[in-house]
């Protein structure tokens, strides 16, 4: 299965929970999950996705009436858990709660960038973002096997020694307070948000200044990711 199959599988099950969401949640009982989208390169994910947000927001809204983190965190294990085809995405687990809300304040007021987080954080409150990052903030990290290449591993190691990485994220990458988690993260999220910073799609740390090419980035999300 490629990346596109997989993608329109993920897809169509986010779907069907948030439809199921809507049902338990909001009584709208005549909703009904697609059975089968039929799939442009372009334009059928787009409507696909189009879907998904459009549920997201009412099922933000039904959830906002929940009571406990775990609750309003459901949608976002949509997508933020550790699964074969949610590798470009963030674990939240084990993130410092501060950290995560300044982070989903940047997306519900559009200073972080991210359709789909933009959306669904459009539809939190304060006391949402709270509740939810607490939850989180208080979760064992799941453990999971990365198969990271041993050879990227090591030739990271001095990638990320002279980013000084451990300054700001501590010795063993956990972060504390506003500053995230990197040990043990997605490394395909790791490679994405590196990149980010590296073309100044995000403000660029002073130590990352360093990165030249795919393989520094590559090889030092390894590292990273290699971290318990």
């Amino acid at each position: 299965m490629d990346d596109m199959d997989t993608s329109r599988n993920s897809d169509l099950i986010a779907t069907h929970y948030l439809v199921r969401s809507l049902r338990s949640r909001c009584s709208l009982k005549a909703v009904r999950a697609p059975h089968r989208v039929e799939h442009h390169p372009f334009l059928g994910r787009a409507v696909r996705q189009g879907v998904i947000f459009v549920l997201a927001c009412f099922s933000f809204h039904a959830l906002a009436g929940s009571s406990t983190g775990e609750d309003k965190a459901q949608l976002c294990l949509l997508c933020h858990k550790p699964a074969a085809d949610k590798r470009f995405v963030a674990l939240l687990e084990q993130q410092p709660a501060d950290y995560l809300v300044a982070a989903t304040m940047a997306y519900k007021t559009g200073q972080r960038k991210e359709t789909s987080m933009n959306v669904n954080a459009a539809n939190l409150s304060e006391a949402d973002i709270r509740d939810i990052s607490g939850y989180f903030a208080s979760k064992e990290f799941p453990k999971r096997a990365q198969n990271l290449e041993p050879a990227k591993i090591a030739a990271g190691e001095k990638v990320v020694t002279d980013m000084n990485c451990a300054s700001c994220h501590g010795p063993t990458f956990r972060g504390a307070g506003m500053t995230p988690r990197l040990a043990g993260q997605n490394v395909m999220y790791l490679v994405g948000q590196m990149e980010a910073f590296r073309d100044g799609r995000r403000n660029l740390p002073p130590g990352m200044a360093v990165l030249k090419d795919r393989t520094d980035i590559e090889n030092g999300a390894s590292y990273l990711a290699s971290f318990p």
